[in-house]
């Protein structure tokens, strides 16, 4: 009903559409509900940003959409068939929505900002850009405090962009450390996956020593496997990543940095000649084994005096 008509020009146009940032695999199509309850549909490149922007087409009879709608990048196949549905059926917006999600994954996991920011539509990735906002977040982040709960939900699927960040950064520590059973698991997994990118960073690190000293040692076999896989030089050897080698060390059992701390053994005269390896091995040798200890000595031991004059 009173569907707006392409032009030739905007026909012509139609393969360049560029959506999200990315070249759909094929045309696509967006369809909104206007405000009298009628159904709209456009084919062309003039509705931008995947249909956050209101189109302004000839044939609208001067009605305006009743909220800004997500296309979700559908092929044109599929936006046919969701048009019939509509058309027979007369679905609901919430029907829509529900096509919407299931698109788009990362909008299922979403989920609205606390109460006390008085904004229904602010994104936990705003939390980045504004350390004003971080401080008003900061301070409601206490353990008595019941909206700490709400911070986690609507955070969690930021975290690790957020951890990244230099004020968003002290947002995720704080959760960490008032948030407690299944929702700092939650978060927990949510940085494991990210332990390179986050020890990498100068403002990540700090998130990560912080999950390090808060999580059950049991619990940080992830972080251990990705610092395997990464390689264990290679993370002594950086000027963040041998911070958080030391947590794990102060942290974990002998057993859960088994074959970490062979390797820090095996390596010692090399990490302890460097300016940042050796502080894992003086972790080590303080938060180790006595066994470890014996075992750093004896490895050291051959050049012992140029070490010392190191």
């Amino acid at each position: 009903k009173n569907q707006p008509q392409p032009q030739p020009q905007q026909q012509q146009q139609l393969d360049g559409w560029m959506t999200c940032g990315q070249q759909p695999q094929q045309l696509v199509a967006c369809a909104w509900q206007w405000g009298d309850g009628s159904l709209g549909e456009q084919r062309w490149e003039d509705w931008t940003a995947c249909g956050w922007n209101e189109p302004e087409a000839a044939g609208s009879g001067g009605k305006r959409a009743r909220r800004k709608r997500r296309c979700g990048q559908k092929s044109m196949g599929e936006a046919a068939a969701v048009g019939a549905r509509q058309t027979s059926g007369g679905a609901s917006e919430d029907s829509t929505d529900a096509d919407s999600t299931a698109s788009s994954p990362s909008s299922a996991a979403s989920a609205p900002p606390p109460a006390f920011l008085g904004d229904e539509t602010l994104a936990a990735l705003a939390l980045a850009d504004s350390p004003e906002l971080c401080g008003e977040v900061l301070a409601r982040l206490v353990p008595e405090d019941p909206e700490k709960d709400a911070v986690l939900a609507w955070v969690l699927r930021d975290a690790c962009e957020l951890a990244l960040a230099p004020s968003s950064c002290r947002v995720v520590q704080r959760l960490l450390e008032v948030v407690g059973g299944p929702g700092r698991d939650e978060l927990a997994r949510a940085l494991g996956p990210r332990t390179v990118e986050l020890y990498e960073s100068p403002h990540g690190n700090h998130v990560l020593t912080k999950l390090v000293e808060v999580m059950p040692s049991s619990s940080l076999r992830p972080v251990v496997e990705e610092i395997e896989q990464k390689g264990f030089l290679t993370v002594a050897k950086h000027q963040f990543g041998c911070r958080v080698l030391e947590r794990l060390i102060e942290h974990s059992t002998e057993k859960e940095m088994s074959r970490l701390n062979d390797s820090f053994v095996a390596s010692a005269e090399q990490l302890c000649r460097h300016p940042y390896g050796n502080f894992v091995v003086q972790h080590l040798l303080e938060h180790g084994c006595s066994r470890r200890g014996a075992q750093i000595v004896q490895r050291l031991l051959p050049t012992i005096s140029q070490l010392a004059m190191h």
